[in-house]
Parts: C-alpha cells; structure tokens; sequence
C-alpha cells in the first residue's frame, strides 16, 4: 500500500514545486513592489531559468530596484540581464536610465546608442537618451 502512494505523492509534489516556480516567474514580470522583488529573486535561484528567459527575470527584478531609487542593484540586476542576452533592447534601456540618473552618462548613452543599432528607431531608446 505504502508504494503505491509514494508515486502519487512524488507527482504531487513535483507538480506544486513546477507550479510555484512558474508562479514566480509570472509574479516577478506582472506584479510590482516587494512581492516582484520576492518573486524575482525566488525564480532566479530556483535554476530552472536560462538564457532569455532568466535575463527577463533579472531585468524585471532591476526595474523594480529602479523604481526604488537603488540604481547600484539595478545595474547590477541589467548586467546581468546583458550578460545572458547581449542585445536584449529592455535591458539597455533599463540600464541607460539608471546610469543617467547616478551621473554615469557617457555609458548610459553608449546603452542607448547599442539599443538603437539592435532596434532602430525605438522611441523609448530617443526618449531615455534625451534624459
């Protein structure tokens, strides 16, 4: 009797574990505030992210340091989002303000001229380049 529960149990398990991490990843790129940030975090040390999609996590989780004025964890939340997926426009973009806002402008527009080669004519890129 005690085998043929285990599987059942095991399936359950699995399936609530795969569950709550999609749930994460979910929470972290709609939600805002301290639940995105939880989330974020949760889906990005969970390991089963990669490439695009954990680049997502990484600009979703630095967007929402931005918005909190914490421009050091944003950048380094978008570098990380640049290392997995080098011409990911969103990322760049991301970074470009929160360089320009902590003073760092040349590298900031250096974001915004590389986002513009990648997606030409992208009014968000002119618009973050203005600031």
């Amino acid at each position: 009797m005690k085998l043929r529960i285990f599987p059942l149990a095991f399936a359950v398990f699995v399936f609530c574990c795969v569950h709550a991490q999609a749930d994460d990843f979910d929470a972290c790129v709609k939600q805002k505030g301290e639940v995105a940030i939880h989330a974020c975090s949760a889906a990005i040390s969970s390991g089963q992210y990669k490439g695009d999609r954990l680049a997502e996590l990484y600009n979703s989780r630095g967007a929402e340091w931005r918005l909190r004025f914490d421009f050091a964890r944003a950048i380094a939340d978008y570098d990380e989002a640049l290392l997995l997926a080098p011409h990911y426009v969103a990322a760049l973009n991301n970074r470009c303000w929160a360089l320009a806002a902590i003073g760092r402008v040349k590298e900031a527009l250096d974001d915004c001229n590389v986002s513009l080669r990648v997606r030409p004519g992208f009014e968000i890129t002119y618009h973050n380049r203005g600031f």
